[in-house]
């Protein structure tokens, strides 16, 4: 009996150590075969972005200031200012007869993909200089990868001493998912929120050697991604939330609009007011048989897609319940003769028609609010 035991705890323990070697040399030849990437600095950002992203201690990423980066094929120039954002720098001193707007969201408003002439920021200007003929001041503060969470902390950090006429948030679709993720890395620093990006906690707080061999292993690496794609589940999609049908949807959903609540209650604290403002994602404009492999990467499958109006309808009573404007574009989307040509080919990425289009709609709620009757009654006294 001792003797077939022992028998058998020898072949236990020549399996484990035979699975052990297996597993270091399916290491050492999956880091030899990965290709040398640069690091991600916001997975929520496209590949084309993490050129010019650098780590924040304070809002998780920024766009690096003062420099200038080519993409889409060298055809795009990206130029950032001081504070890191895209444009030029901001008129110091406002004067009595300026006009400033602060435009707050992710990859939508910083549109890296199209010339600066034809980004949300440079078209809202465009059509709201036919309306004022004094100096209108668009600040286009989007920043790929954003969130409401990080939105909110770069208002409140950097761009609240710019004292805006007019605050607007572009609310993406996928920012339930960004907020949820960004809130991973959130801490309290005194009466403000930072998020500290990962990798400068690392640096400060160095993670248990066993920990870091996890985190870089390429085998983990390998079976993370075989398991998110064979599962069939879309959870970790960008979108997923716009489903409604989505299990754990509802609590992601009130931490992100709980990042736009706070961020209401700093605008109103400063005296600057905050409009809401969301855009479709192509899925909710066009057919899905038009393009079926993209309805598939954006979890969007099998959704009756013009008919989902779900997160519109938690937008805009949200807006109500809290008292600010909302703006909502998805009808003048639908409308428009040709909606397919107010995407990129092939992307969820608004084209320079529907940059045009998203500006015109907002430019005709800006004139219609309040605040600016208000701007424009001071101009005339």
């Amino acid at each position: 009996m001792l003797r077939r035991l022992l028998r058998h705890l020898q072949h236990i323990v020549t399996a484990l150590v035979l699975l052990a070697v297996s597993l270091v040399g399916l290491e050492l030849w999956l880091q030899w075969m990965r290709p040398v990437a640069p690091p991600v600095i916001a997975s929520q950002a496209d590949s084309a972005s993490q050129a010019w992203l650098i780590p924040s201690a304070t809002v998780h990423h920024r766009m690096r200031p003062l420099a200038e980066f080519s993409c889409a094929n060298d055809s795009v120039v990206i130029r950032t200012n001081s504070l890191g954002l895209r444009g030029p720098e901001p008129a110091g001193s406002r004067t009595a007869d300026s006009w400033r707007v602060v435009l707050l969201g992710d990859d939508c408003v910083s549109g890296t993909w199209l010339e600066e002439e034809f980004t949300l920021s440079a078209r809202l200007k465009a059509y709201l200089r036919k309306h004022i003929p004094e100096n209108v001041e668009v600040i286009n503060a989007g920043v790929p990868g954003y969130s409401p969470l990080l939105s909110l902390i770069q208002y409140s950090h950097d761009l609240m001493r710019l004292e805006p006429d007019l605050v607007i948030l572009h609310f993406d679709m996928s920012d339930v998912a960004d907020d949820a993720d960004h809130r991973c890395f959130l801490h309290d620093e005194g009466s403000q929120p930072i998020c500290l990006h990962p990798l400068l906690a690392s640096s400060i707080d160095p993670q248990h050697p066993a920990l870091s061999l996890l985190r870089n292993s390429a085998v983990v690496d390998l079976v993370r991604r075989q398991l998110l794609n064979d599962s069939g589940t879309d959870f970790q999609s960008r979108y997923a939330w716009t489903q409604q049908t989505h299990e754990n949807v509802e609590g992601r959903i009130r931490h992100a609009m709980d990042s736009v609540a706070k961020l209401v209650q700093q605008t109103r604290m400063a005296g600057q007011p905050l409009l809401l403002t969301t855009a479709p994602v192509r899925g909710q404009v066009v057919a899905g048989d038009g393009d079926q492999s993209l309805s598939r990467d954006s979890g969007l499958t099998d959704v009756p897609r013009p008919a989902d109006d779900f997160p519109f309808r938690v937008l805009f009573a949200w807006s109500s319940e809290a008292g600010i404007p909302f703006l909502n574009v998805t009808h003048a989307f639908r409308q428009f003769e040709s909606p397919e040509r107010l995407f990129q080919s092939g992307t969820e990425r608004l084209s320079k028609y529907g940059m045009a289009l998203y500006a015109r709609e907002l430019a005709r709620k800006i004139l219609r609010m309040p605040a600016m009757a208000q701007a424009e009654g001071n101009r005339r006294e």
